[in-house]
């Protein structure tokens, strides 16, 4: 008996693996982080945000809403919400929106 493959062309159980392991590496993150800005290199495009709960995330410049016209100024004291992701070990900073100093 072969598994039944979905329009992506994956089968369901490669599906639901995928599914429980993002799951894994997400669960028990609240949406909607907040922190601050504590360097930010535009010239690599990568920098890092202090959440408010202690934590250092790193952040390209793809995860800012609205990059293409917002650099981040960490010296402005810059505040941020995220959500965080681990990548290889690293917690990173997704989907960043700029909320004022």
């Amino acid at each position: 008996m072969t598994a039944k493959k979905g329009p992506t062309g994956e089968s369901s159980t490669a599906k639901s693996a995928k599914k429980k392991s993002l799951k894994m590496k997400t669960e028990g993150q609240a949406p909607g982080k907040t922190g601050k800005i504590l360097w930010y290199n535009a010239m690599k495009g990568r920098g890092a945000i202090r959440g408010d709960d202690g934590q250092d995330y790193f952040v390209f410049w793809k995860s800012f809403a609205g990059y293409e016209t917002k650099v981040p100024d960490p010296a402005t004291d810059a505040r941020v919400t995220f959500e965080s992701e681990e990548h290889d070990g690293v917690m990173m900073a997704v989907r960043v929106v700029m909320t004022g100093a």
